[in-house]
């Protein structure tokens, strides 16, 4: 079970600035049924009437949980403000049927894109609804900091590896994908540490993990405190097109500790490259 977000802002359709106060009333599409929404990700009480009102802002934010509507239940949203006729949107989807979930959907209202701001909860939230949800998880062109370690059974993708950072400002692992599933896929984004963190990328970090069958497709680790790729067992892994640059241990780092021989088996890079990094 997981919950979906809406938000948006509210603005003067003449003039373009944003209303303060307004009020958004949430009902069944077609009806005048008031519809169960949410003001947090996970947990807390009904939003008495149905009703958000737009901050100073303008923003609005609710959530509607799957165990309550199914992707194919469409909402209206009645929009009432100052200087506003009021105005209903009918036929919103908002219990989302795509593949994947976009990480921007959890963050909150004015966020930047350039790496400035620690984001780290509401990143957690999207990587967690992601694996509740059994979705990839999309990442878009932006920097987007966080500051403790992101362990995830959630595949990832974005748009581009020099465009879609995941930035790690703290002091431990980046991604930790130990726990990750057989056939796992990634593609086309960036971890991205600091000189305190440790590595970029882990695979088999906690006792009893065992992924393997993995492909990693231009997948990026850099300028990470240790190792940009740290590599346990995970046999049958393919890094194409993947690159391990300006980290102070070694780019990729195997190990095969006592009793894991041949667990390195079928593990491949194609095309990938570890360069300028400190080598130890």
């Amino acid at each position: 079970m997981a919950r979906y977000i809406k938000q948006g802002h509210i603005r003067n359709p003449s003039s373009g600035a944003v209303i303060v106060g307004a009020t958004v009333t949430v009902y069944l599409a077609g009806t005048s049924t008031l519809t169960t929404i949410y003001s947090v990700a996970s947990g807390g009480t009904a939003v008495s009437g149905s009703m958000v009102i737009t901050n100073a802002n303008g923003y609005y934010s609710f959530y509607v949980d799957d165990a309550n509507y199914n992707e194919y239940q469409l909402f209206d949203l009645t929009v009432t403000g100052t200087g506003l006729t009021s105005k209903t949107f009918p036929n919103i989807s908002i219990v989302d049927d795509s593949d994947h979930v976009d990480l921007t959907a959890y963050l909150p209202s004015g966020f930047v894109t350039d790496g400035s701001v620690d984001y780290n909860s509401y990143i957690a939230t999207a990587f967690t609804t992601a694996e509740t949800l059994g979705k990839r998880l999309f990442v878009p062109s932006g920097t987007w900091q966080f500051s403790t370690v992101k362990r995830t059974t959630a595949e990832i993708f974005g748009e581009s590896s020099n465009k879609s950072i995941l930035y790690n400002s703290g002091t431990g692992d980046g991604l930790d994908l130990g726990g990750a599933s057989y056939y796992s896929l990634y593609e086309n984004f960036q971890v991205k540490g600091n000189a305190s963190s440790r590595d970029g990328i882990t695979l088999y970090t906690t006792a009893g993990d065992n992924p393997a069958y993995m492909q990693f497709d231009n997948v990026y680790s850099t300028y990470n405190g240790r190792h940009g790729l740290y590599h346990r067992m995970a046999w049958a892994t393919k890094y194409n097109g993947c690159k391990f640059h300006y980290n102070a241990g070694l780019g990729a780092y195997l190990i095969t500790p006592s009793g894991d021989a041949g667990t390195h088996n079928g593990v491949s890079f194609v095309q990938s490259e570890m360069r300028w990094n400190g080598g130890t």
